[in-house]
């Protein structure tokens, strides 16, 4: 992104204020969704204008209280916020406010871990029942050849003594 932390701050507030417009439209109170989203009033204010960055976590809780308020919002916005989160916060040249998006990002990034390596025990053992099955079924086969090879032989058994019989008679 172009310019300082100004204009990356800018335009973070800016995509706050321009998602929370069909709440604000529909009457909604700044009041009643700095409650939702657990801040006070004077820090949404201080959000909407660019005079603090609101944390990622805040994004996340706006986008549950928007939803909650029947103004949802839509996964491009979501993401757009987050983005734009990130860039004022890397963009601004305080120390502890960079730390802070950092230590947000690393802990969603573990939280993003522990669901991969959840999802992946789940695969492994639905590969396992898989194998266990395909295992069976592999079992199963051979013992059906082994039976058709049986009555291959009693049919051919059965055309001789037929054949046979045949010629007695």
């Amino acid at each position: 992104m172009n310019g300082g932390p100004e204009s990356a701050a800018a335009v973070y507030s800016a995509a706050l204020r321009e998602v929370l417009r069909p709440y604000r439209a529909g009457g909604g109170t700044q009041a009643a969704l700095a409650s939702s989203c657990y801040v006070s009033r004077a820090a949404m204010s201080r959000y909407l204008s660019g005079e603090r960055l609101a944390e990622r976590s805040f994004v996340t809780r706006l986008r549950e209280a928007l939803a909650d308020h029947g103004h949802p919002l839509t996964d491009a916005e979501y993401e757009r916020l987050i983005e734009l989160c990130g860039d004022a916060h890397r963009a601004s040249g305080s120390p502890s406010v960079q730390l802070a998006q950092l230590r947000e990002e690393l802990a969603e990034l573990k939280q993003a871990q522990d669901l991969g390596g959840e999802r992946l025990a789940e695969v492994e053992e639905r590969a396992a029942g898989l194998f266990r099955e395909l295992f069976q079924a592999g079992e199963q086969a051979q013992a059906a050849e082994g039976r058709e090879s049986e009555l291959t032989d009693l049919v051919a058994r059965q055309r001789d003594q037929l054949r046979h019989a045949q010629e007695y008679t």
